[in-house]
């Protein structure tokens, strides 16, 4: 099948403006914030899901003897959830799964050290999950939170406020204010 003439003239138009794109570039350089007199890095993963999908976004957090203090995004992401739908904590507990795979990911690529590492979530249950040792689980459950306690420390999981979390922001509407 053929494209009609309206649509080939188009993509080109498309690919001639694509390629005055070349000259952008964003300044990704993670050491412009690791002043020499850093004395303390972190690492912030926040996780969270819904029915609609999962989402993590990564921080780094760079402070200095005097209290100045630089966060920088580094990466996020949101996948669209199975569609088989299941429990509640099951795709906040994914989501957690991600944010470890996300750490070590971002850990493996820099080239300096990271003073702790933590991970943010609201879900009560998650963190339930993540500190139970005793309690039998689902299989799916059971097997997020065996991966989530191989790639982390249950004292580096924190709750946070819903409302603090700016990983919603992946799949919330926002109102520009103005």
């Amino acid at each position: 099948m053929e494209l009609d003439s309206e649509t080939t003239d188009r993509i080109k138009v498309w690919a001639n403006k694509l390629s005055q794109t070349s000259g952008i570039s964003v300044s990704r350089c993670l050491k412009v914030i690791l002043w020499e007199s850093a004395n303390l890095v972190q690492l912030h993963l926040f996780s969270d899901a819904n029915i609609m999908a999962l989402r993590v976004v990564a921080y780094l957090r760079v402070s200095d003897p005097l209290g100045n203090i630089s966060c920088r995004f580094i990466m996020g992401k949101a996948r669209v959830a199975p569609l088989k739908h299941v429990s509640v904590p099951c795709p906040k507990l994914s989501a957690a799964v991600l944010a470890i795979r996300f750490a070590s990911t971002i850990l493996a690529m820099i080239d300096f050290r990271v003073d702790g590492v933590y991970y943010w979530t609201d879900s009560t249950t998650v963190l339930r999950y993540i500190r139970n040792d005793q309690a039998r689980c689902q299989t799916i459950v059971a097997n997020c939170v065996s991966m989530i306690g191989d790639g982390s420390d249950q004292n580096e999981w924190r709750y946070v406020n819903t409302e603090w979390k700016t990983v919603n922001d992946a799949t919330r509407s926002k109102q520009s204010k103005g």
